[in-house]
């Protein structure tokens, strides 16, 4: 019934994937309903199918059920409008049959994670539900499900514990979500919470000096992407972050080694690229 339930919450929810479960247990428990309608149709009103009840019903549903096909066939990596196949007689049917009867992807695609993501984080919450790394790899899952609003509480809750390894993770990951949802002063704190925790974080580093560089504060940007580049083997990521740093304090001696470190060790990178078209920003 929850499925059931879960379909008719998504009224109108063309967006996502659903698993072959949702699928098939709203097709189940619909057919089921409108038997118990057709009987009480024609108990009432002398008419099955057609009753007033069946038909008030079927027009109920009519949208959850073309919406759910759509996430189904999402799923299976087809677009929801395939469904329009069902308009070829006999063939169309069996075809849209077959295919949401069709496991779905195991990767991400373009309508979002695998489905089947979400319950297991759930099943292992359920028996850990304290269990910090369970905990901050589901606020990153939320994060990239577009729910990274509701992202933020799961990294904290990964933090509660004391003896957590690796604190400064949650906070950076909190550093992103909240950049996705525009609050960068937010991200700003997470970033340096980690940078205090952990001074040797690359992430942390990287993300204060870019949130530095877009505020045109080339002194905090430029603190952090040094920091990184000395701490770690430059990439071509850091060479290009200390390049624009540099561009933009007007430092062209600074950017021009740069720019010749970007050009002899990474020559393919699309960091490289950019500098050749000149696309700084």
């Amino acid at each position: 019934m929850q499925w059931y339930l879960k379909v008719l919450r998504q009224y109108a929810d063309f967006n996502g994937r659903a698993r072959r479960t949702e699928f098939w247990m709203f097709v189940l428990f619909s057919v089921l309903i409108s038997i118990v309608l057709a009987i009480v149709d024609y108990l009432i009103f002398g008419s099955s199918w057609s009753g007033p009840l069946s038909l008030i019903y079927s027009l109920a549903v009519l949208l959850p059920s073309i919406a759910v096909t759509a996430r189904r066939l999402h799923d299976t990596g087809r677009s929801g409008w395939w469904q329009l196949i069902e308009l070829i007689p006999i063939i169309g049917g069996i075809v849209l049959i077959v295919w949401c009867a069709t496991a779905g992807k195991a990767e991400p695609n373009e309508w979002g994670q695998n489905p089947k993501a979400e319950e297991a984080f759930q099943r292992a919450l359920s028996i850990a539900p304290a269990d910090s790394d369970t905990l901050n790899n589901y606020g990153w899952f939320l994060c990239q499900t577009q729910r990274e609003r509701q992202s933020i509480p799961q990294f904290m809750a990964a933090l509660k514990n004391p003896l957590y390894a690796t604190p400064a993770k949650p906070y950076v990951n909190a550093g992103v979500c909240s950049e996705k949802f525009g609050d960068t002063a937010a991200a700003e704190d997470f970033y340096r919470k980690a940078f205090s925790l952990e001074p040797g974080n690359g992430g942390a580093m990287y993300r204060l000096s870019e949130l530095y560089l877009r505020r045109n504060d080339v002194e905090k940007a430029r603190f952090y992407a040094d920091r990184l580049n000395k701490s770690y083997e430059p990439s071509a990521q850091s060479l290009w972050l200390a390049l624009r740093i540099e561009r933009k304090s007007g430092d062209r001696t600074s950017e021009s080694s740069y720019a010749a470190q970007l050009r002899r060790r990474f020559p393919n990178s699309a960091e490289y690229k950019k500098l050749q078209q000149g696309q700084f920003e």
